[in-house]
């Protein structure tokens, strides 16, 4: 019994610093692959389609917001605005041994009326910011 446990936890080490060793190479690949045309017009689409989706609200409702993205987190302000807050999660499985996610926080902010004045995004949303900072990680 004892020699099957030590074979196992030999082979379960094996296979953890291969999988290391994947990713490392992997991540190294990826670094210096260089974007196509096709791809930048891609993400450029994605862009343009996320700020437009957000846009939209703009001027709008907070209450029409609620009714078609569903009822987000919100923080009433002391002077009566509130922020809507949606995260939405993507998740990457790589391989048997591990996975990725990923989100991107979208913020409405409205005022004492409940028309949205303003949005913002963070996390990993298809936004210009996280295009240029892509391309930075890419050719640095």
């Amino acid at each position: 019994m004892r020699n099957g446990l030590v074979m196992h936890s030999i082979g379960f080490a094996f296979m953890f610093a291969i999988s290391i060793s994947a990713t490392k190479t992997y991540a190294q690949y990826e670094r210096v692959e260089p974007l196509t045309q096709s791809e930048l017009k891609e993400r450029a689409h994605k862009i343009l389609k996320f700020n437009a989706d957000r846009d939209q609200w703009v001027g709008k409702s907070v209450d029409d917001l609620t009714l078609a993205w569903g009822e987000g987190a919100t923080y009433s302000r002391a002077d009566g605005g509130r922020h809507t807050s949606y995260r939405e999660r993507t998740y990457y499985q790589y391989s048997m041994l591990g996975s990725v996610s990923r989100y991107c926080d979208t913020l409405f902010v409205s005022n004492a009326k409940g028309i949205i004045q303003s949005w913002q995004a963070s996390g990993s949303c298809d936004t210009l910011e996280s295009m240029k900072q892509e391309l930075k990680n890419r050719y640095n």
